[in-house]
């Protein structure tokens, strides 16, 4: 629940921020908003120790693990939002990344989001040596990868209740939070 308030001041504080691009970009001829997305494979080595559920090794690759970035510019300020699919991600490693992202992009440090999506299927991400290359060098891979994708843009946001997709795993007969926000980004034409 902590993390969903958080997501969801993000998602809000995004769409403040870009409010009124749609209007502005119907009445003028370049819009202020441009969006660029990003997507990078983890490469992972094979017969490593997959986290959290015990002692399993990979095997081989069932399912592709991603970094997943969005890159946001309007007015000359810039914005990244990434994801890893990875179990978690140590702020020491946030903290280069971003450092990295800042030197590769030019879109400030404190401008770039990172998160996980907290899978058990994938290696330790505090082992480097799980990894082709360093965890750093995907976050900003994908991340060039948006920021050279950029294109004129429009955001729209959403909310609703998705009931009866969710359960709580741990307490099966207690209430969960159906609510699911939404951020869409449309190119000009739609």
């Amino acid at each position: 629940m902590k993390n969903r308030k958080y997501l969801s001041i993000l998602c809000f504080s995004l769409i403040f921020c870009f409010a009124d691009a749609r209007a502005k970009s119907e009445s003028s001829e370049i819009p202020l908003l441009h969006a660029g997305f990003g997507k990078i494979e983890i490469d992972t080595r094979i017969g490593t120790e997959l986290i959290g559920y015990g002692k399993r090794l990979s095997t081989g690759v069932h399912g592709p693990l991603y970094v997943r970035a969005l890159v946001i510019e309007r007015d000359g300020l810039a914005w990244c939002v990434l994801s890893l699919d990875l179990i978690g991600i140590h702020m020491s490693l946030v903290e280069e990344a971003r450092i990295k992202v800042e030197s590769a992009t030019g879109i400030p440090a404190s401008n770039v989001f990172i998160t996980a999506t907290h899978t058990h299927s994938a290696p330790s991400p505090w082992d480097s040596e799980n990894f082709i290359k360093p965890i750093s060098q995907f976050i900003v891979d994908a991340a060039n990868s948006a920021w050279e994708d950029r294109q004129p843009a429009r955001v729209a946001s959403g909310y609703g209740f998705l009931d009866g997709h969710t359960i709580n795993r741990r307490w099966i007969h207690r209430p969960v939070d159906p609510a699911v926000t939404v951020i869409r980004f449309d190119d000009v034409k739609g």
